[in-house]
């Protein structure tokens, strides 16, 4: 799933929550020595890997995906990115309307033309 960086059902959230509980240099280091000491076969690997708790054999998992922290950004951005373009399109579309009624407003151009008058009088 993350060396793909398919997201497939997780949603930004759980994609956030995997991706706090990447091992770091420190617990790294530590897994890296306890799955060096449980023996070079196959099999003792797989038990050493059964003795640990659900989020040390992720981290494990973790510890073999290379830019497992850019890749879940990666994921999370593609996640968010139709949210947030929908987000800043409503922000433009509001902007584009607000200028269309400044510029057509019959009021605002009253406004402006007695300002211009009131100024042209006070400058003479």
């Amino acid at each position: 799933m993350v060396n793909t960086m398919d997201a497939g059902e997780l949603d930004a959230t759980q994609l956030k929550a995997l991706k706090e509980f990447l091992p770091t240099d420190e617990e790294s280091g530590a897994l890296r020595d306890y799955m060096s000491k449980a023996g070079g076969t196959k099999e003792a690997k797989k038990k050493a890997l059964e003795a640990i708790q659900a989020c040390e054999r992720y981290m494990v998992a973790m510890m073999e995906v290379s830019n497992a922290s850019e890749k879940f950004d990666c994921m999370l951005f593609r996640i968010e990115f139709q949210s947030r373009m929908k987000d800043i399109t409503d922000e433009i579309d509001i902007m584009v309307e607000a200028c269309d009624q400044i510029r057509s407003s019959q009021r605002l151009r009253k406004l402006m033309a007695m300002i211009l008058t009131l100024g042209n009088q006070i400058n003479t």
